[in-house]
């Protein structure tokens, strides 16, 4: 008897991934996926990584394969050291090569590029041989002699010149904060070489025209260059949702920061080369003008605290600067008083004022007011200007996070400006200017350039910008503290 069937049978055939491969049943798998792959690196990264891109990730990923030289500049927050791994990859797993992996310090090769690998690689289909528990360690995954992907620390330009595997790549990150010599010792010893085959992928954000790899933009007959804004980010453009890359908000947030004109503005969101030489103004004039008034706009915490810059030479003065309920109520200055007749000083403003907390520089002199302080016994903090800030990744110092801080609390209408305050702190706060560093941070022009165009050193904002810093950390609206208020207002009231 002959059974009929309506419809097919099921079949269940065991799943395969589509490689494209041509290739004899006798070669492996994961060689013969490598060799179909060689010449298309997007495909391999999407299908073998299992990475999606957006598009101007496939447009870095198109241009490194049909071109040596790739110099790609961007805004902030684009997915360029994401792609740049898996380049990487591809290029140590498909064409067997070794990547040359480099930054302008050692934290941004272990710390920032290698955890970007690993990431990568937690989420790719390899051989179980090549999964990161085999050997991916903070800078180097190497699978053979001259085989792998190895950091390089970009201060030691002669550490390049013991690697000379047939297929070399060189990748730097952040590349306008590397040194010229870096690349001029791998070219001398690759590139001119001819033998195998040699590239160089550069990205960062454009902080320095004048280096090498600013000089690839002006070279379009030997560089393919790319510039990638932070409107192009895909978080902006709508075409695909990847955390951790700019967002509208986070662009709308560097407006507020530093105006559009502004050149961190063009360099971290636009993705362009700096105004050579040009120093952009910290506050801008309308800043400064909305914030003269009696009382804040915001007065969501209350308190009095003082901020004591200490003369470091001779002409220069030692500045206090008293803020109460968000509005700046007093400002002094003293000239040629030691150490200890400055601690005197401060303290008795502190007292007669009914500060809560003084806050002094502790850099130079300051360290001695600080000390002498506390042997009075006053409610003092030692802040020093040059210690690293708590957004390394945005600012060169604390003293421009706290620059910046000022200018956004003017800005937000939480502290205001009397129209009686000192001439010499509205000049202090007119001269503040900051550039870009070759690591992509911003800074504060050097004290002494600002003394140059002043005629004296800027120790006024600088008080201020520490007085800030000391009402900022207030908690709002807490019993404690309103409690130490009424008890410093009532010390106050019967010291006089």
């Amino acid at each position: 008897m002959i059974t009929i069937l309506d419809r097919p049978p099921v079949l269940h055939p065991t799943p395969v991934i589509p490689t494209r491969i041509q290739r004899p049943s006798t070669i492996s798998v994961w060689d013969a996926l490598c060799h179909s792959a060689e010449n298309d690196p997007l495909w391999w990264i999407q299908h073998v990584l299992n990475v999606r891109l957006y598009s101007r990730q496939r447009d870095i990923v198109q241009a490194f394969r049909d071109n040596d030289r790739v110099a790609v500049k961007s805004g902030h927050g684009v997915g360029k050291g994401f792609v740049s791994a898996c380049i990487a990859l591809w290029w140590a797993l498909v064409k067997r090569g070794l990547v040359l992996v480099t930054a302008p310090t050692w934290a941004q090769v272990e710390d920032i590029w290698f955890a970007t690998l690993r990431k990568v690689l937690a989420g790719a289909m390899l051989p179980a041989s090549m999964t990161p528990a085999f050997g991916v360690h903070n800078d180097r995954w190497m699978l053979g002699p001259l085989w792998g992907i190895l950091g390089i620390a970009s201060d030691k330009p002669s550490n390049l010149q013991g690697y000379h595997a047939e297929n070399v790549l060189l990748i730097a990150d952040e590349a306008a904060g590397i040194d010229d010599q870096l690349y001029e010792t791998f070219e001398g010893s690759q590139v001119s070489r001819g033998v195998g085959e040699a590239k160089i992928l550069l990205l960062g954000n454009p902080t320095r025209q004048n280096s090498y790899f600013g000089r690839a933009f002006d070279d379009l007959k030997n560089w393919r260059v790319l510039t990638i804004p932070c409107t192009d980010s895909p978080n902006v453009t709508g075409e695909m949702e990847v955390p951790g890359l700019a967002t509208r908000e986070w662009i709308e947030e560097r407006e507020n920061d530093w105006e559009k004109l502004s050149n961190a503005f063009r360099v971290r969101v636009q993705g362009e080369f700096p105004v050579e030489g040009a120093l952009d103004r910290m506050i801008p004039e309308h800043v400064l003008t909305s914030a003269i008034r009696y009382s804040p706009d915001l007065p969501a915490k209350h308190g009095t605290v003082q901020g004591v810059d200490v003369a470091r030479f001779g002409d220069d003065k030692s500045v206090s600067v008293i803020i109460r309920d968000g509005v700046i109520v007093d400002v002094a200055s003293v000239h040629q008083f030691s150490t200890t007749d400055v601690a005197n000083w401060a303290n008795h403003r502190a007292l007669a004022h009914g500060a809560q907390e003084t806050i002094v520089d502790e850099t130079g002199l300051g360290g001695g007011v600080v000390d002498e302080l506390r042997r009075l016994r006053a409610a003092v903090r030692a802040v020093n200007f040059a210690s690293a800030p708590r957004r390394q990744d945005r600012w060169g110092d604390l003293r421009t996070e706290m620059a910046f801080a000022l200018c956004d609390a003017f800005r937000s209408g939480k502290l205001a400006l009397p129209v009686s305050t000192t001439i010499e702190l509205f000049d202090d706060i007119r001269a503040l200017r900051y550039e870009i560093a070759g690591n992509g941070t911003v800074i504060l022009e050097a004290k002494q350039h600002m003394k140059n165009r002043l005629g004296r050193s800027p120790d006024f904002v600088d008080a201020l910008m520490l007085a800030w810093k000391g009402f900022d950390d207030i908690p709002v609206e807490s019993g404690a503290v309103k409690a130490q208020c009424f008890l410093n207002n009532a010390v106050a009231k019967f010291s006089r």
